[in-house]
């Protein structure tokens, strides 16, 4: 096994996933984005059972890369910088219409499927580090005027709607039409066929909407798919909500950074949630190849891309006991050139390096960024794995090491958030400010 320093790493959150979710990212800087924008940067990550860690090399070429273009504020380089990912996501996307028609062809329409999403892994993984560079000097420039860094942070606003938002406009239209029609009562029936016995039309509407966002509440081509029962709990309480932010008008150098911060947050979710979509219109075709190589679809998403096209080849299978062993616990050290993944024995001496062993300390309060003003009690439940949880209430506070698009459905019912990692860009804080949930990120 490659021998590393841990010192030469910095630690990047705690993202808990199956091999092959991870391991299509280890390619990341030789994607469009990076190539073009950031060359030569280093890709070294290691992930042991979730625990992530960067090279801080790569931090530094990055951050100097973007120091370049933020001083002053370069904006063809950023417009560029947005334009690359935009088509990275679109690029990513139109693999959607391909699994409908394509799917006889399933060799090579997965292997295009794996080169498309290593090349969204550039854009996605990149924001990570250049969204912290970017919340820095706001920080900076706010501190420098005498302003409240928290308070001008909470100015940032997705530039774009989601996949997430635009199905939300869709729920909202789907309940203004019950509601014109004075329909509402049947939503609250619960009963699809019953709604469908006195107006086929919303039965259609609601049916439909179900079908196409079945990926809500998966990620990293695991979780559980968007249900009937979903839509309906979550219809019967959806109402349109605003950011309650925009205490403060600016100008200058603070509008660029705030307008390339919108850009960070809305990017950043946006191929998360693309990734979503367009794994879970795979699985049939990951289950296909599964049959083929004599193993189930929970088992292929612990292999890594390239050992899945070995089986598929012949060339090579993964043991049912290597398998089983994934599924307990993995790592891996990801670079552009090969994936080393290892479990057992490698993996425990491998945590024993990197993940520091936790003390006994009772802690009694946390701190970090606001990002999401508010005051809320409750049940704290902790979630690494959100669809392993079925007993989430209404009111609970949800605490996590960081959220991905499958909390939402969990977010939605918290009376307020609280992440280890983040910023003001993440996840958590773009969908609590949405929500309008109390939220803290980067307790650390």
């Amino acid at each position: 096994m490659t021998t590393l320093n841990k010192d030469d790493f910095k630690p990047w959150g705690r993202w808990v996933a199956p091999t092959l979710a991870w391991e299509l990212m280890c390619r990341w800087t030789r994607g469009k984005v990076m190539s073009e924008l950031i060359p030569n940067a280093k890709s070294t990550i290691v992930v042991v059972n979730g625990h992530s860690f960067f090279l801080k090399e790569s931090q530094r070429q990055i951050d100097a890369e973007i120091e370049k273009h933020i001083e002053p504020f370069d904006t063809e380089y950023f417009a560029r910088y947005i334009s690359l990912s935009d088509r990275a996501i679109e690029d990513f996307m139109s693999l959607l219409p391909r699994v409908k028609t394509e799917s006889n062809d399933w060799r090579n329409l997965l292997k295009d499927f794996f080169i498309k999403y290593k090349e969204l892994g550039s854009p996605w993984m990149t924001f990570f580090v250049i969204s912290d560079f970017v919340e820095l000097k706001i920080r900076q420039l706010a501190k420098e005027n005498g302003l409240s860094e928290e308070e001008v942070l909470l100015n940032i606003t997705p530039a774009r709607k989601n996949f997430s938002g635009e199905a939300k406009e869709e729920l909202l239209a789907i309940q203004s039409f019950a509601q014109a029609n004075g329909l509402l009562s049947l939503l609250e029936s619960k009963d699809i066929e019953l709604i469908r016995s006195e107006n086929e039309s919303l039965a259609e509407k609601i049916q439909s909407y179900v079908k196409k966002h079945r990926w809500m509440g998966t990620h990293h081509f695991w979780g559980s798919p968007y249900t009937m029962e979903a839509f309906f709990d979550e219809i019967l309480t959806a109402k349109r909500v605003t950011n309650s932010a925009g205490v403060e008008t600016f100008s200058g150098e603070f509008t660029s950074l705030l307008e390339l911060a919108g850009y960070c947050s809305w990017l950043r979710l946006q191929c998360a949630e693309a990734s979503d979509i367009v794994a879970y219109a795979f699985r049939p075709i990951l289950t296909k190849v599964a049959e083929v190589m004599g193993i189930t679809y929970d088992d292929i998403i612990w292999l890594s891309h390239e050992e899945i096209l070995d089986g598929i080849r012949g060339q090579g299978t993964v043991s049912p006991e290597t398998i089983a062993s994934r599924k307990k616990g993995w790592g891996a050290i990801l670079t552009e050139k090969k994936s080393e993944i290892f479990e057992g024995g490698k993996l425990a001496k491998m945590l024993d390096v990197f993940v520091e062993k936790q003390n006994d300390t009772i802690v009694t309060e946390f701190s970090g960024t606001p990002a999401s003003k508010g005051y809320a009690k409750g049940r704290v439940r902790i979630i690494f794995v959100p669809h392993r949880i079925n007993d989430f209430n209404k009111g609970d506070v949800l605490v996590a090491p960081e959220t991905t698009p499958d909390f939402v459905l969990h977010m939605k019912n918290a009376a307020a958030i609280l992440t280890d990692q983040g910023g003001i860009t993440s996840h958590a804080a773009i969908i609590s400010r949405e929500m309008h949930i109390p939220c803290i990120v980067g307790t650390k």
